[in-house]
């Protein structure tokens, strides 16, 4: 982003990196006869027009919004743009192998890009959310990634300048939904990646792809919403519906008297 595309600039902006993992993997079915890349692509396309007049044009021009993907390596999709200039026109296609340690640090790079742009412009600004949606256990090392995470998203102080949501797409094989969690071996690498990445990090895991992954994606909008038009200090609630479960005590997630579950943020000024 330049300083020409910094929209309303005397409104307090909100970043968003949403990261997409285009590996092979990603073009299996995801049970419906789409594809789970075709179904992601559909879905983030849907966030240049929010429902129900939810965010107004002020809303919009102050929520910045960065798209990368990542399979052998990391790339931009659509880099810093006002999300009222995204006109949902992404394609995507998905091969190669899961880049999730460098699409990591990627993120992190972009959130401190855009900070600075913020700086230059004294423009105030809410802790970054980043969202990423995978399939797959990295196939690189995740050492580098672990150690930045516990130093970036799960600090005390100063306070994170980003938060981070890792969201976990099952796989739909034989007629069969298999989860990362499932069997002894996918539940020891997810284990170690919940545990490496840090409690302040939120982990949700959708029930199936058809279901599911809709309702990932609306989580995420609920929280793009919720935390763009809080005043500094409030605490914003978003609901994790029946189609997402997450891992307890990790992330701000509330196991609430019904049995539901609310994630808890609050989305302090940067």
């Amino acid at each position: 982003m330049n300083f020409e595309n910094l929209r309303a600039i005397n409104q307090t902006h909100q970043p968003v990196v949403v990261c997409i993992d285009t590996s092979a993997s990603m073009n299996e079915d995801a049970g419906n006869g789409i594809t789970k890349i075709k179904m992601v692509e559909d879905l983030v396309n849907q966030l240049a027009d929010i429902p129900n007049g939810r965010l107004g044009e002020t809303d919009k021009s102050s929520i910045d919004l960065c798209i990368l993907g990542f399979n052998n390596s990391v790339y931009t999709i659509m880099d810093w743009q006002p999300l009222i200039n995204f006109k949902g026109d992404i394609k995507l296609s998905a091969e190669g192998c899961t880049a999730l340690s460098s699409l990591i640090l990627e993120s992190i790079k972009k959130v401190r890009e855009i900070r600075k742009l913020y700086d230059q412009r004294s423009v105030d600004c809410r802790r970054a959310m980043i969202f990423v949606y995978t399939d797959g256990f990295s196939t690189e090392d995740m050492q580098a990634a672990y150690q930045k995470s516990q130093s970036y998203f799960n600090r005390d102080y100063p306070s994170p300048s980003a938060k981070l949501n890792m969201i976990f797409i099952p796989t739909y094989y034989n007629g069969q939904i298999i989860k990362m969690t499932d069997g002894e071996k996918n539940w020891s690498e997810y284990k170690e990646l919940v545990n490496g990445l840090g409690k302040k990090v939120l982990y949700i895991n959708a029930e199936d792809c058809v279901n599911g992954v809709p309702a990932a994606f609306e989580f995420m909008t609920d929280s793009i919403v919720g935390w763009s038009v809080s005043d500094p200090g409030e605490t914003v609630y978003t609901n994790i519906n029946d189609n997402l479960t997450a891992v307890k005590n990790c992330g701000g997630v509330r196991q609430n008297s019904d049995g539901s579950k609310t994630a808890v943020d609050e989305p302090e000024l940067i």
